[in-house]
């Protein structure tokens, strides 16, 4: 292959005449971004396409989501590993990494071909395709809620918050300035799950748990949905639609998710079903109710005796190739086809003891981030 590689850079020996620029850009951002890599290694002129940050960036967009998915064991704490699927199962393990002996990294998200892992005490980026790997140290007590680019800079920033007497105290990090910005809002977002960035916002649903602990009450549903302007960096706050939750809050068993560009709200408080909601008019918040997913059928795929009323611990939603991926009792991640209904797994199925956790991913070529 390496020679095809090399072909494709210099004159054909018939013709005399190289290859357009742009069809070489064309074929190589068609490629898996690890085949990339290797012949990059030997061929300077594709290692030099490599850098290009257009050519980077036109890879990114084209390139085919995969699924990435990592095991927790309690027992468990000499390596992460994060497996990664598009038909075959591939493992990269994390051994370089001097890891907190008792408390691993747990996979948070992924962003522009990057996986962020949250740990206790820091945050580690990492690119599995170039192998880049950066590690934020963040505050005693401060825990990691957001990621993003700050737009007039395209700088990579990170955003961390922290529990003060009776509020919340959020720093926005830049990893190429080292500069931290304080900012104090009164509705903590989850740090359960990622945000959802859209339109320059990021997007979040509150901790009921948090919110609590500092203000006495749980949160009133009008302020259910926290949201972040990446650009204004400002925080506020917006209702979530369908039933209010009433006197008990239920935001814990609510979600964001992105489907064909749409904010989505998943709501599986009933036990029952999980209700999804797409927010058709961003700018007057038009919800409209868009599937309704049966407990039954997912718990029946997983083997697991359900009767109505019972309580379902079922979450980590996130849309994958139209299909709606969900975490079933912490240790098993399955697909569900939203148009027929059809369910099948992803990776196994782990001990009651242990977890998985598993995020859209799309491999890339991205290298600067600090």
């Amino acid at each position: 292959m390496l020679e095809k590689v090399y072909q494709l850079f210099y004159p054909n020996s018939f013709t005399g005449r190289q290859l357009p620029d742009e069809i070489i850009v064309d074929i190589f951002g068609r490629l898996p971004a690890e085949c990339i890599v290797r012949c990059g290694h030997a061929c300077k002129p594709l290692h030099a396409l490599m850098r290009s940050p257009a050519f980077v960036y036109k890879h990114l967009n084209r390139a085919t989501p995969v699924i990435a998915f990592s095991y927790h064991w309690k027992s468990y704490w000499e390596e992460v590993r994060v497996h990664f699927t598009d038909d075959l199962v591939r493992t990269i393990s994390l051994k370089s990494v001097p890891l907190e002996k008792y408390y691993l990294p747990v996979l948070f998200c992924s962003y522009n071909g990057f996986l962020l892992l949250r740990g206790s005490k820091e945050v580690i980026i990492w690119n599995p395709i170039s192998e880049q790997l950066v590690r934020v140290t963040l505050p005693l007590g401060s825990c990691l809620c957001g990621f993003f680019i700050y737009p007039q800079t395209m700088e990579y920033r990170i955003i961390h918050q922290s529990r003060e007497s009776n509020y919340f105290k959020f720093f926005v990090y830049g990893l190429m300035s080292k500069e931290s910005k304080k900012i104090t809002f009164s509705h903590p977002p989850t740090t359960e799950k990622a945000p959802i960035l859209l339109h320059g916002v990021l997007h979040w649903m509150v901790s009921d748990d948090a919110y609590q602990i500092v203000h006495g009450v749980q949160p009133d549903c009008s302020n259910s949905i926290v949201l972040f302007n990446i650009n204004s960096e400002d925080f506020y706050t917006t209702p979530h639609p369908g039933v209010q939750c009433g006197l008990k809050k239920k935001h814990g068993k609510m979600e964001l998710i992105e489907m064909e560009g749409h904010l989505c709200f998943c709501d599986s408080s009933s036990n029952e079903n999980v209700v999804i909601w797409i927010l058709e008019d961003y700018e007057d918040m038009i919800w409209r109710k868009r599937f309704i997913v049966m407990m039954e059928s997912l718990m029946e795929f997983c083997g697991i005796q359900w009767r109505y009323g019972y309580n379902v611990n079922v979450g980590g939603f996130q849309i994958y190739n139209k299909e709606l991926l969900v975490r079933v009792s912490k240790n098993d991640i399955i697909l569900y086809d939203l148009q027929t209904g059809v369910c099948r797994r992803v990776g196994n199925r782990v001990k009651n003891d242990s977890h998985v956790v598993a995020v859209p991913h799309i491999n890339s070529l991205v290298l600067d981030i600090d």
